[in-house]
């Protein structure tokens, strides 16, 4: 008994390491105890991660948190293309998921702002286009809903017995690793430039730390530059006094 439970604990641990290990693989397959082992350690550890960021104030372990965030949502997907994999599905079927999300949970988040802008006009909206737009959210939702239902009854679904098209041990091919390292440059990269916009220069200090930096930005005549507290604090007092 005891030698099961240690060998089911050693298995639970080599899951949630094999998903970093296989960071940039999408071939091979990935059982239920593997892939719901990865998951629920990962977000353990993240939010365990954030609370320590949070109490503890530290710049470094800030940027501990986000990167260790940031690669367990790639490890995420890969797993969950080989978790499809276990049961033969092509990636087509994740992709159409994946699609139907971003389109019910965009229509869904499009609809509740136009609610929010109505709700915040100085004109009344007529009723006929406030019940439409509740109508469109519904709907929006429902289907987000289902297509969530569909999303985690695949990834509770039993692998397909024997041997199928991916029964063979993970392996990164140079396809998988150069689109898992473009997604994974996008965010930081569309991070760079709303940066560069607002202040009009770039800190990587900023996008690897998080809020933690701290400046602050006063608009001026040119561009957004970096202040201090006690600068911004007195543009504001002769702001208020002029006026």
């Amino acid at each position: 008994m005891f030698h099961k439970i240690k060998r089911f604990i050693l298995l639970v641990f080599q899951s949630f390491w094999e998903g970093y290990k296989y960071l940039f693989c999408w071939q091979g397959r990935a059982n239920r105890l593997q892939f719901w082992s990865f998951w629920i350690l990962s977000a353990l550890a993240c939010m365990l991660l954030n609370m320590f960021s949070f109490y503890s104030k530290s710049p470094v372990v800030s940027a501990v948190f986000n990167i260790f965030t940031y690669l367990t949502v790639f490890a995420n997907i890969s797993y969950t293309v080989r978790r499809f994999h276990d049961q033969n599905l092509r990636i087509f079927v994740l992709l159409l998921i994946w699609g139907l999300f971003l389109f019910f949970g965009g229509g869904y988040l499009n609809a509740y702002m136009q609610l929010l802008t109505m709700a915040s006009a100085d004109e009344m909206p007529s009723v006929e286009s406030v019940s439409s737009l509740l109508t469109t959210s519904f709907l929006f939702f429902c289907g987000f809903m289902v297509v969530s239902a569909v999303y985690v009854f695949f990834l509770l679904r039993a692998g397909t017995k024997g041997v199928n098209r991916y029964n063979y041990r993970p392996k990164a091919t140079w396809i998988s690793a150069f689109i898992m390292g473009v997604l994974i440059c996008i965010p930081p990269i569309y991070t760079l430039l709303q940066q560069k916009e607002k202040t009009g220069y770039l800190s990587l200090q900023s996008l690897i730390v998080g809020d933690a930096s701290p400046e602050i930005y006063l608009l001026n005549d040119e561009a957004l530059a970096p202040v201090s507290q006690e600068e911004l604090l007195d543009a504001i007092y002769k702001i208020n006094l002029f006026e």
